[in-house]
């Protein structure tokens, strides 16, 4: 009998050893990344009033407040898009603070600058080389101290 308990916990921990399991303790936006091929179909810029822009937060992002042309981003919201990282891009955005804030903006970990706003306010940066990963969604981190109202934002071409 012992050679059979022996046994069953052997595969029992062989089992177990091959599953997937979560880190927890990881942002959720971190635990998978999305890479290209998968059917989320990410594309460069999103307006919020798309019904496809959805797929595109990755965190921070209120889907209830939505007034039909902004949505609610809290103070750290995440984004993702799909870009081809052998081209040249800018990224750009349009948002509305109650406020004056200072925004940050960082995409993939590597700050791409800040900028103050107050009332409608617009934005842009050319997007250094090596930022952006092939074959992979670009991750763009929007922080301010209160949250913003976003418009639209994404990468275009310069």
């Amino acid at each position: 009998m012992p050679r059979i308990r022996r046994f069953s916990f052997l595969a029992l921990l062989a089992l177990t050893g091959c599953m997937k399991y979560a880190n927890e303790y990881m942002p959720d936006r971190a635990r998978d990344p999305d890479v290209f091929g998968d059917p989320k179909g990410l594309v460069a810029y999103i307006s919020m009033k798309d019904g496809n822009a959805a797929k595109h937060f990755a965190g921070g992002v209120d889907l209830r407040a939505f007034d039909g042309e902004r949505r609610k981003a809290g103070p750290v919201a995440a984004f993702r898009f799909g870009v081809d990282a052998g081209a040249t891009w800018k990224f750009q955005m349009r948002c509305e603070s109650a406020v004056p804030q200072q925004v940050n903006v960082r995409v993939n970990g590597s700050s791409l600058g800040s900028f103050a706003a107050s009332g409608p306010s617009s934005w842009s940066a050319a997007v250094p080389g090596g930022v952006l990963v092939r074959d992979t969604a670009a991750l763009v981190e929007v922080v301010s101290e209160t949250g913003l109202g976003i418009l639209e934002l994404g990468f275009v071409r310069p």
